[in-house]
């Protein structure tokens, strides 16, 4: 029989062997929680939404997505995807300008007939439901001065809205799309009613007119609502006729050689 303290000798060493790979083991993971790169490969982490608080059938009223209170049946259309906003679900047609652009879960909108739409400028108006960071939205259609480009009319906008006490946000780049392209800035204004609104205007070429794209919330949510206006807004797609009236109107607007139909 081999004696115990023997044994005992050479079993020692083993365990002071595992119990230091151990200690290194749990400081390695403690450092890569306080020291870890929260953008690892140049790419920041998405913040983790909050948890909703799930509703009744019966108290379903009351729901509201800045709260966070839905009911179970709602979460697949209202919450958060990891780019911020909720996912598309409609796909909206303008009516007599040759476009599509894909809506969001909540949004009521009502579109204008044809000689509404002239004389008033506005195509489609919508109000948004249940409680979300975008409140409202405006697709207008306005002429522009004889022989005004886009660059001069959106200037001209700019002064006016100035004039009208507009407070503009930091400078924003304009948007290229397929097939076409926006002018773009954003800014907040007191309405008719006293109300503080804030704007995000995205303004295209449409021959003699403008395409305006105004999405409207509130100064306090305006960043909040800025993954709901830019997911919708890059779904934007010009059909062939619309895409046509800009090649004779302003061709520098029309990023693609071969034309193509909405949804295509």
């Amino acid at each position: 029989m081999r004696p115990v303290n023997g044994y005992r000798k050479r079993l020692l060493p083993t365990l002071l062997w595992l119990l230091l790979g151990i200690s290194a083991a749990t400081v390695a993971f403690c450092c890569m929680i306080t020291l870890g790169d929260p953008s690892p490969l140049g790419v920041p982490l998405p913040e983790v939404p909050q948890l909703f608080e799930i509703l009744s059938q019966d108290n379903a009223k009351n729901m509201s997505v800045l709260e966070r209170r839905l009911p179970k049946a709602m979460l697949e259309f209202l919450a958060e995807q990891p780019d911020g906003a909720p996912p598309v679900r409609f796909t909206v047609q303008g009516e007599f300008i040759d476009f599509s652009i894909g809506h969001l879960s909540g949004i009521e909108t009502t579109a204008f007939p044809v000689e509404e739409a002239l004389k008033d400028n506005v195509i489609i108006s919508g109000i948004v439901h249940f409680d979300q960071p975008l409140k409202a939205l405006q697709y207008s259609a306005p002429g522009r001065g004889g022989g005004e480009s886009l660059t001069e009319y959106t200037s001209r906008l700019r002064y006016e809205l100035e004039r009208k006490g507009a407070v503009y946000y930091d400078n924003v780049e304009p948007l290229p799309l397929e097939g076409y392209r926006f002018e773009h800035f954003e800014y907040k204004r007191e309405n008719d009613s006293g109300e503080m609104v804030s704007h995000y205007l995205f303004i295209g070429p449409l021959g003699t007119r403008a395409l305006v794209m105004d999405y409207m919330t509130t100064p306090e949510l305006h960043e909040r609502a800025r993954p709901w206006v830019m997911k919708m807004i890059r779904t934007f797609k010009a059909g062939r006729q619309l895409q046509e009236a800009v090649l004779e109107s302003d061709p520098e607007y029309i990023a693609l050689n071969e034309l193509d139909e909405p949804g295509s």
